[in-house]
């Protein structure tokens, strides 16, 4: 008899709680799958990587079946993030209750919380959906970056949807890794981040609402969100800060223009509010790939940045900004204090930032390394 093949495994937990059948073992990183298994993940994030390079990160309450083939799972209930970053990884199968999708090399979403219908959402590159119908003939469809689809049970079809990868941030974030010592993850790197470390993690997308929740799900106080990838300014912007070393007053300080015509990346940073007026205080660093050019840490600066950037769309982008403190020179020994330092290198920012009863946001502004100046 030949022995069967490990058709994925288990790469990445967090939090993770799995229904294991009994006389298995329990579920553990690095755990092979085969065909004919099932994951049952009741509680947390999980992520599966298949023989062939496909990822799959899973956030509970999940379950996904597999079969005889090394680049393909079935999403029984749940909420599933695909990734396929190499060649061999590509045509990467999710067969759910309503449809199949098929990754062409590409970050996609589809939710299957509800029983009653499956939704896919694009969020780079390209995806073809297909829809069996009663009569046995398919109904396909290709779905390109930003776009989205449902299938619903008690129709045929496949229906436009708005694109909403707000539904999959818990994912992202909490299966960020956290540490110099962990490898990043390809999504990160090619985000600009190039490590962190300490009570930080990264999301690939902006939320469009702040809540006293959203961030701590992560199990870090503070996120670090990308926002504008390769942006050619436009028009000058301003900067709150800009000199290397560590800043503790942010008023009083003259903005330094970025020129129009400057490619840049630019960041959105939160640490999130402290539940029934309790303090928070959140260390750690993030390092880019790029030259760091300043932070935009005040509301004039935030709100000259939203216009220059149209960037009204999203209910966040109209709340006014917390900003950074102090404001006063007698505040400087307040708990509350966020310290702010520019690695000399200009590739590094620092945070010590202290929080209480809302949230604290911030942008850092980064210039886009020229192809040969990447790492």
């Amino acid at each position: 008899r030949v022995a069967q093949s490990p058709v994925a495994k288990i790469t990445a937990e967090f939090d993770a709680k799995w229904a294991v059948p009994a006389g298995e073992l329990p579920r553990r990183v690095g755990d092979a799958l085969y065909a004919g298994q099932t994951l049952e993940l009741t509680q947390g994030f999980a992520q599966i990587t298949t023989a062939r390079g496909a990822k799959a990160m899973l956030e509970a309450p999940c379950r996904v079946e597999f079969f005889h083939h090394n680049n393909a799972l079935r999403l029984v209930h749940g909420k599933l993030v695909g990734s396929v970053e190499t060649t061999s990884a590509r045509e990467f199968l999710v067969r759910t209750p309503h449809m199949d999708v098929t990754d062409m090399g590409t970050q996609f979403g589809i939710d299957a919380t509800d029983r009653l219908a499956t939704e896919v959402h694009v969020f780079e590159g390209l995806v073809e959906v297909e829809r069996q119908t009663p009569a046995g003939d398919g109904v396909r469809k290709l779905l390109f970056e930003g776009q989205a689809t449902r299938a619903d049970a008690d129709t045929s079809g496949l229906v436009e949807i708005n694109d909403d990868q707000q539904l999959f941030a818990a994912l992202w974030i909490n299966l960020a890794p956290v540490g110099p010592e962990v490898p990043l993850s390809p999504e990160a790197d090619r985000a600009g981040i190039a490590g962190l470390n300490g009570e930080v993690a990264w999301s690939p997308m902006v939320p469009r609402l702040l809540n006293d929740r959203y961030d701590l799900q992560a199990g870090k106080d503070t996120v670090v969100y990308s926002e504008l990838r390769d942006h050619r300014l436009e028009a000058d912007i301003l900067l709150s800060l800009y000199r290397t070393g560590t800043a503790r007053r942010y008023t009083g300080l003259e903005p330094k223009a970025v020129p129009a015509g400057t490619v840049i990346r630019s960041y959105f940073v939160c640490l999130n509010a402290g539940e029934n007026g309790g303090v928070i205080n959140s260390q750690g660093s993030v390092t880019f790939d790029g030259e760091i050019l300043g932070v935009i840490a005040t509301p004039n600066e935030w709100f000259a940045f939203n216009d220059a950037m149209n960037r009204h769309q999203e209910q966040i982008f109209r709340l006014t900004p917390a900003g950074l403190a102090p404001t006063l020179e007698d505040d400087i020994n307040d708990p509350l204090r966020d310290e702010i330092t520019i690695s000399a290198d200009r590739h590094t920012l620092q945070f010590n930032l202290g929080g209480r009863d809302f949230a604290e946001i911030f942008r850092v502004i980064v210039k886009a390394p020229s192809e040969g100046d990447r790492p």
